[in-house]
């Protein structure tokens, strides 16, 4: 889950809007899209999604099958009822995969976004810039590892700051839970 918010985060970094330019500047956004949104790329974040969707969804099937299995006392159709749940658990998984593939649209979806984006916010001059540093060896180098980066800093984030947060969580907890007693005890004691 981190994953998918870390690249929903790296895509809507690109995707603050603003206003239109010119419908010139859209088909030069259009040229720079297909540098920015390869179909390598695409199929690359199709995959991890699809993998990290998979294993989501497979986490939930097995709480259900669990909660399920407590209502089936003989063990012999418990065993056969896992076995069946688990098979349609991974024809659900399959067609999750299929259905996103199918029906989300993702290369479309991300070349027109990427295009409309780019042609609001920069000029015909700035992209054509843009397409020169992403089509020059830094440029690439830049696309294959930022989002990499940008995954290390939400990663480095969490580490540092999760644990902070679940601190000032406890102690306000703690610190409430007392105030929580004393305002009970006063309504206890009338």
């Amino acid at each position: 889950m981190k994953v998918i918010i870390c690249h929903l985060f790296y895509f809507l970094l690109v995707s603050l809007p603003l206003e239109a330019n010119s419908e010139r500047t859209s088909k030069v956004a259009g040229r720079l899209a297909d540098v920015l949104v390869s179909d390598d790329e695409i199929r690359r974040q199709s995959s991890k999604l699809s993998t990290q969707l998979k294993e989501q969804t497979r986490q939930n099937n097995q709480i259900l099958l669990e909660r399920l299995s407590l209502f089936i006392d003989d063990e012999e159709d418990k065993s056969r009822f896992t076995q069946d749940f688990l098979q349609l658990s991974l024809q659900m998984e399959e067609e999750l995969v299929k259905r996103l593939e199918s029906e989300l649209g993702l290369s479309v979806f991300m070349k027109e976004t990427t295009v409309e984006i780019y042609s609001r916010e920069f000029t015909d001059e700035e992209i054509a810039q843009l397409g020169r540093f992403f089509t020059s060896p830094v440029g690439k180098k830049y696309l294959r590892v930022s989002p990499l980066v940008l995954e290390e800093i939400v990663e480095a984030t969490q580490k540092e700051i999760v644990p902070k947060i679940l601190q000032v969580q406890n102690t306000l907890q703690n610190d409430y839970q007392i105030k929580f007693r004393e305002l009970h005890s006063q309504f206890v004691e009338q």
